[in-house]
């Protein structure tokens, strides 16, 4: 065993011994960071290895008059018109390796895949050498981004969410909890038994794709219009519009999607209320919970908006 791997197995020892259980998910990576949280709970300081993260604590809400596009990385991606990338009329989320789309400003990002990051270093060096993003990602992934990337490099802000997965939520250098329905919050909607964060300071609700989280996110930052594009799931076996088959990663989302389908519903039922409209683009999507617009109809609009201002 060499010193270092001796080094991180005495310090998780260590943590295992000396700390509650609820806490032992951060044994990995306890020793390398420190975690200030205020008095709501929210995440507002971040060292690690003794050097400060740029948190971004309030994250700039939407303009009313602007739409947020959140880009998924379905195969569909590739049949979109590039003139619908307008940073005059959107704003733009995008996911995992949705950077790769060259013509959108990017103005957020959410992962919180740790072996999308493992595996398109690449990408994700796009992603957080640019000082104009904020993003949005788990602790986890944080981790993972840190251990393949270099501080010098980094140049956006975060925002950390605390995932809950499976019926808990993991906070970052914090004790995990169970969240269900019975768990007593102002911020968490259900339907049979599938929650939506109406705010992503205290909780983020994961079902297995980045988009649902990406969702939450969009709310909690004011949009009243969201447009996804790229939200497929059904072409599993296709490449993802960045990717070709021979660098194609592999994919979980056939085998998690009645979950992923089922909590979808519940946030359409949450956002139909909270009088947010959400638009599906992509028009073979196997996700109907959402109103599905075409997009060359989209497109006409956009063209007379824009000869009408």
């Amino acid at each position: 065993m060499s010193e270092n791997k001796l080094k991180t197995w005495f310090l998780k020892t260590l943590y295992r011994l000396f700390r509650n259980k609820k806490f032992h998910h951060n044994k990995n990576f306890w020793y390398l960071f420190n975690v200030s949280r205020n008095q709501n709970d929210e995440i507002v300081e971040v060292t690690y290895k003794n050097e400060k993260l740029k948190i971004n604590t309030s994250p700039i809400h939407s303009k009313k008059h602007k739409t947020l596009i959140i880009v998924a990385t379905g195969p569909s991606v590739n049949e979109i018109p590039k003139n619908l990338f307008d940073p005059e009329q959107y704003d733009f989320l995008g996911v995992n390796g949705a950077i790769s789309l060259s013509e959108i400003k990017f103005r957020f990002y959410c992962i919180i895949d740790q072996s999308f990051i493992k595996k398109r270093v690449d990408l994700v060096r796009k992603i957080v050498s640019n000082d104009e993003i904020t993003l949005f990602c788990n602790y986890l992934s944080l981790y993972e981004i840190l251990k393949f990337i270099d501080l010098s490099e980094i140049n956006c802000s975060f925002k950390i969410l605390d995932l809950v997965t499976d019926g808990i939520g993991y906070l970052f250098m914090d004790e995990k909890k169970v969240i269900n329905e019975d768990y007593i919050s102002d911020h968490h909607y259900w339907f049979n038994s599938y929650g939506f964060s109406s705010n992503i300071n205290e909780l983020v609700f994961d079902y297995g794709t980045v988009a649902y989280p990406a969702l939450q996110v969009g709310y909690s930052l004011g949009y009243k219009q969201l447009y996804f594009v790229g939200l497929d799931m059904n072409n599993f076996d296709k490449p993802r519009f960045y990717e070709n088959h021979s660098n194609m990663l592999p994919t979980s989302l056939d085998h998690h999607f009645i979950t992923i389908q089922n909590a979808f519903h519940s946030a359409s039922l949450f956002l139909e209320k909270a009088g947010v409209n959400v638009i599906n683009l992509s028009p073979n999507s196997a996700i109907t919970s959402f109103q599905k617009e075409n997009m060359d109809a989209l497109m006409k609009n956009k063209n007379t908006e824009n000869t009408n201002k």
